[in-house]
């Protein structure tokens, strides 16, 4: 029992009785159906599924996008359901990252600039905020092309400013929606030491 109560201590993410549907009648459709998970501090853990099994679903609910119909989700030891939305809205940006399928980088922004976007809304000084980037930047290989605009950058290194992006919160976990690639998955190994829980979304089973 001790040492059940120990593990739960060190999970950045516990999921218990996660029932998620969408529709209703005879449209309805089961998202998710009692879903147990329990994510450890620095594990990178990795969902795999055909399209359409419930992996998206999963990490709206543990980034407090969505609710459960039914269950309860823990994350950094935070019940998300006693969380109001503004509360829950605020949690997220301190506490949550995403590497989104299609990147959602700033155009206008150099790479550094976008990958300080989360610590300027946590109130980090502009300065620091950059300087923290610059340094992440230089963790996942991208030192050299800090000041250069997505445009200017290629698929693979576009993925990795929008890896940097996800975990310059100092308390983060971090979780790539759809299809990370195999470039970016050093980096993300890299940082689940550092950053709670790390687990990237896919219906590629040759990357798990």
């Amino acid at each position: 029992m001790s040492s059940t109560r120990e593990n739960r201590r060190d999970a950045s993410v516990l999921c218990h009785g996660l029932t998620k549907r969408y529709g209703t009648s005879e449209a309805q459709v089961m998202a998710l159906r009692g879903v147990e998970l329990e994510v450890m501090r620095g594990e990178l853990l990795m969902l795999v599924g055909p399209s359409g099994c419930g992996k998206t679903t999963l990490i709206s609910i543990i980034a407090g996008i969505l609710d459960p119909d039914e269950g309860e989700c823990t994350v950094l030891g935070q019940r998300l359901r006693d969380l109001k939305p503004d509360a829950k809205t605020a949690f997220r940006c301190h506490a949550v990252g995403f590497v989104f399928q299609a990147f959602n980088l700033i155009p206008q922004l150099q790479a550094d600039e976008n990958v300080m976007i989360p610590l300027l809304l946590n109130g980090v000084p502009r300065g620091s905020a950059l300087s923290k980037a610059r340094e992440i930047l230089d963790r996942v290989g991208l030192a050299g092309r800090a000041s250069a605009s997505p445009t200017q950058l290629s698929g693979g290194q576009q993925q990795r400013v929008a890896v940097a992006r996800a975990l310059c919160t100092i308390r983060s976990s971090s979780f790539a929606t759809s299809r990370p690639a195999r470039s970016t998955m050093r980096p993300a190994r890299a940082f689940s030491n550092c950053c709670g829980a790390s687990p990237p979304v896919t219906d590629e089973p040759s990357l798990s």
